[in-house]
């Protein structure tokens, strides 16, 4: 039970580095009337997770720890820059005004009229404090063209909405699949009236929880079926991306990006089938979270094309998270062993040809290894070559010019010894045109 409770406690410490840019984190243990003996490995925690304030031993039946808490959050409140940002006093007044208003939402011009009546009349004032009082927390606005017109004065209001549709048993019945008629018997009407279903919807499609499948339907899915579908792909190419935490949002997120891709509906909570029509390739990617590994496999003729608009999309998601820890791996064909895919890169660019991974016995070769799933250094070189050459062949027609121009260019090309470039079959190529 105690190591169940320290991997919750490091599942959590993980998302905070992750969500939160590693932000102060006190860490209370409470109830320790009822269980005395509880407690975590304080220097262990601390080293591994430097953003950790305190740990605070507590009780909220008997109040035990309660003070020491307090003097914990007052400390490290003092230390929170944008709490000594000076305000004027109309924006004092006005955020008092809208805590103090019942209304759940308001229109950009209710604000700009409260603002008014406080005296703060400049556009550039108002969008300032609008901004200001969104970081708080006091009003909820996004600028997006969708989003603008609406100010949430109750922030609740926002999370309460989504987690009822989300959580909505008639939801899960339709395996995700929600129309915007639906949404009535879901959400209480006094609390959400019909003309602000489309703003909850823009939320959720603006945090990439849903999308549109049609004008009048949205797909969640985290809400999919369960169950992977029967669909074979004959693979050419194979990526593995490992994560020493995967957030859950993670792969929805993917899916949501990749929605015009989808084939057919052929996705589930943990996969998705891809097709890209224009380059006739299907991919096929699982997500393992016991594990923590995205698995991606693609065919068709251009599948390393295929794989690096992938790619690119899944880099970008992570990329939004602010510390996560990320490995890519090439699986090397007919075994069970991965190659580190940076690894690949670094030895490509020392001018290492070939070597032996950790668990084999083999020599495989770097290029081979690496132009499964990108263009190797070679190639890269070759298409420079190409089109510096492409430049100047409307005005020379010498075809030892051109052997001569492409040699000029490999000589500052660095570790290049060996890689097997054939300058005279560039050179016919572009005679061949």
């Amino acid at each position: 039970m105690i190591v169940e409770e320290k991997r919750k406690l490091e599942y959590w410490l993980k998302h905070i580095e992750a969500l939160a840019n590693s932000s102060p984190t006190l860490i209370v243990i409470n109830k320790i009337d009822e269980n005395p003996g509880f407690d975590v490995n304080r220097k262990f925690l601390m080293d591994k997770y430097p953003n950790i304030v305190s740990i605070n031993r507590v009780s909220c039946g008997t109040g035990e720890g309660i003070e020491l808490l307090i003097d914990s959050l007052n400390e490290s409140l003092a230390k929170v820059n944008h709490l000594n940002t000076l305000w004027p006093k109309a924006w004092f007044e006005l955020k008092e005004k809208l805590e103090k208003s019942e209304e759940n939402f308001i229109s950009l011009e209710v604000f700009n009229k409260h603002c008014k009546e406080v005296d703060i009349y400049s556009k550039h004032r108002q969008n300032t404090i609008l901004d200001f009082l969104h970081d708080l927390g006091v009003v909820l606005h996004f600028k997006d063209f969708d989003l603008d017109n609406t100010s949430v004065l109750n922030p609740h209001w926002v999370t309460e909405g989504v987690y009822k549709i989300i959580n909505s048993r008639q939801l899960v019945e339709q395996l995700g699949i929600l129309s915007y008629a639906s949404i009535e018997n879901i959400l209480p009407n006094k609390v959400y009236p019909k003309e602000q279903y489309r703003f909850l919807i823009s939320l959720m499609e603006k945090f990439e929880l849903c999308y549109k499948i049609n004008r009048n339907e949205i797909l969640i899915p985290d809400l999919l079926s369960v169950q992977e579908p029967d669909f074979n792909i004959t693979p050419i190419l194979k990526f593995i991306v490992e994560y020493a935490f995967l957030p859950r949002s993670i792969f929805p997120k993917f899916i949501v990006r990749m929605k015009n891709d989808v084939k057919e509906s052929l996705a589930w909570r943990t996969g998705v089938i891809l097709e890209n029509t224009k380059l006739n390739c299907l991919a096929r990617l699982r997500v393992d979270y016991e594990e923590k590994t995205i698995n991606i496999e693609v065919e068709g003729f251009h599948a390393r094309e295929y794989f690096s608009i992938i790619h690119y999309t899944l880099t970008d998601i992570n990329n939004s998270f602010s510390n996560l820890s990320i490995t890519e791996r090439i699986p090397i064909a007919e075994t069970n062993i991965t190659v580190s895919y940076q690894h690949l890169k670094n030895l490509e660019e020392l001018g290492v040809f070939d070597f032996i991974p950790e668990g084999s016995t083999s020599m495989i070769n770097v290029s081979e290894t690496l132009g499964s799933v990108t263009k190797t250094r070679k190639e890269k070189i070759e298409d420079e070559i190409m089109e510096r050459l492409n430049e100047i062949k409307g005005t020379v027609n010498d075809k030892r010019r051109f052997v001569k121009e492409a040699n000029e260019i490999l000589e500052l090309k660095p570790n290049i010894f060996g890689i097997g470039i054939n300058i005279n079959a560039i050179v016919d190529k572009i005679f061949r045109k």
